[in-house]
């Protein structure tokens, strides 16, 4: 068994999206969107990541290029695929013990992490080019600001939006499902590469705070020195009024 799955780029319109394709909303955080397309089952996750399970990949992007319009600013990202096998084996597939709909379900939720964790890990190559372009200018003020200003959405979105070191709720009442969603998060890597995006973030917003600082520190000392200078010629203006 197969399951694939699509980043849309960003979070989806759950309202707009439930009315246009006519189906019942999600009641909890981590329940997706179920829809039919194609004559195939999805899940579509508030987060923007499009699953499909035993879905030809081909069918899922042109799916996915549907919904892009429910996604503002979206693009879509990367495929993933992962393989779902019955039994114990190797590092080459995530393996269940018995294969089940719920099964399959916890798996999906992984991938969907996975997905969202790709398009920010993409967003966090762009924000430290960003950086290192502030880096080499003269003047940074505003474009530091607007780099700080990504680099804080981006953390909220990791933290608040996707809830990557969420379970899905029926894992807290299954222990076998939450088995089958901790194997599918160490096959994927879920928990090392959100570390990974966590030191980037921090170690971005340190670097832009003190290029802030700089700045803040330069425009102070260049406001006294202007103050300064407006005395002395206030001064001087006196000197030559009584003389």
């Amino acid at each position: 068994m197969r399951i694939c799955a699509i980043d849309l780029g960003g979070d989806v319109d759950v309202r707009k999206i439930v009315s246009k394709l006519g189906v019942r909303p999600p009641t909890a955080w981590d329940e997706p969107i179920e829809f039919s397309a194609q004559g195939k089952d999805l899940l579509l996750y508030s987060f923007g990541a499009l699953i499909g399970i035993d879905v030809e990949p081909s069918k899922l992007v042109e799916v996915a290029q549907g919904l892009l319009e429910f996604v503002e600013g979206g693009r879509l990202g990367d495929l993933e695929e992962v393989e779902v096998l019955e039994g114990k084996g190797k590092e080459d597939a995530i393996y269940v013990e018995r294969m089940s709909g719920e099964a399959l379900r916890m798996i999906a939720f992984a991938l969907a992490q996975s997905v969202a964790l790709s398009r920010m890990e993409r967003t966090m190559d762009e924000i430290e080019e960003e950086v290192e372009k502030v880096l080499s200018e003269k003047r940074m003020g505003r474009r530091a600001l607007k780099v700080a200003k990504e680099l804080m959405k981006t953390r909220h979105e990791l933290i608040s939006d996707v809830m990557i070191l969420e379970k899905p709720s029926a894992a807290w009442e299954d222990e076998y499902l939450e088995n089958v969603y901790e194997a599918a998060s160490k096959y994927l890597e879920i928990g090392r590469r959100y570390r990974v995006i966590e030191k980037r973030l921090e170690s971005s917003l340190e670097t832009v705070h003190l290029l802030l600082s700089f700045h803040s520190e330069a425009r102070g000392n260049f406001l006294e020195m202007l103050i300064v200078l407006l005395i002395i010629v206030e001064i001087a203006l006196y000197l030559l009024e009584i003389l």
